[in-house]
């Protein structure tokens, strides 16, 4: 499957190879800060598949501390095999930690959940996650002190990964990559389209159509996408939401959105309990 899924993410090679060359140019300094494909390991038949729309810039700030320099991270499967074996969400002083002027820092571990948060986001995944284990394992015991026993069924049956494989400090800022990438003459031949004028949607059509062919290939349970862009881009469409979350089916898979504004924490339980109709069975505690 490893293999296969090479061949997926090389579609994206000449456009990373193009990045690369002119990350220091006008047009894309300070907007490029990278490429991150996979963000957690390769799973076959995964429970879940979340889908977001892209990574922030927190790998390019860690290997540009000072801000003067421009070293871009390549979390690619043949540059960086990193997330073939981790998901960042569980990863020491990721969700949970103290930092800040005047302050001790510390590190914590995800399952600490009594301690500071230091990453909303990975925070409220972490949480969705208790909330479908809580219904899956309902005998489990909540322990602040050691990870849940359901913690490696859990991890080894979920699959995350952005629409988008560049990384930007935000949308907008992605948004403007995309139209500068419509508008690069070697790159015209790449995004499926007789128009005379690339699109931005081209663009974005052509890094979702990889993305399908990554959900082929893995064949998730369910897909959850993150965030109403996530849900409107994967599925093609662009209806107003008139709820918190949607659903609809995408080649006989379950795909459930969620929107993310503001504290969407509220709907963890609803979502939970739409996630856990396709993937939970009555257990308990073994």
């Amino acid at each position: 499957m490893i293999n296969k899924y090479k061949d997926i993410e090389s579609k994206i090679n000449q456009i990373v190879e193009l990045l690369e060359d002119k990350k220091d140019t006008q047009e894309y300094k300070g907007l490029y800060k990278g490429i991150a494909t996979l963000l957690s390991p390769l799973v076959e038949k995964p429970d879940i598949l979340f889908l977001g729309i892209n990574s922030g810039s927190g790998a390019w700030a860690e290997k540009n501390p000072t801000g003067t320099t421009n070293i871009t991270p390549l979390r690619m499967i043949n540059e960086d095999e990193y997330f073939l074996s981790n998901n960042d969400w569980f990863k020491e002083n990721t969700a949970r930690g103290s930092w800040g002027v005047g302050k001790a820092n510390e590190a914590y571990e995800w399952y600490q959940r009594d301690k500071p948060i230091n990453n909303i986001f990975p925070v409220r995944m972490i949480d969705l996650l208790y909330n479908i284990a809580e219904k899956k394992y309902p005998q489990a015991k909540i322990s602040y002190k050691t990870p849940p026993f359901w913690t490696e069924d859990i991890k080894s049956k979920i699959m995350y990964t952005n629409l988008y494989p560049i990384i930007t400090d935000n949308t907008n800022t992605l948004r403007k990559v995309h139209k500068q990438l419509s508008m690069e003459s070697s790159l015209k031949g790449l995004w499926h389209t007789s128009k005379k004028r690339t699109s931005i949607w081209d663009v974005q059509k052509y890094f979702i159509e990889n993305t399908r062919e990554l959900v082929n290939l893995v064949k998730p349970k369910i897909i959850v996408c993150m965030g109403s862009q996530a849900y409107n881009d994967f599925t093609y469409t662009n209806n107003p939401k008139t709820s918190k979350i949607f659903e609809t089916t995408d080649n006989g898979i379950p795909v459930i959105g969620f929107s993310r504004r503001g504290n969407w924490s509220s709907s963890i339980p609803d979502l939970s309990d739409m996630i856990c109709k396709e993937i939970c069975q009555k257990k308990g505690k073994k």
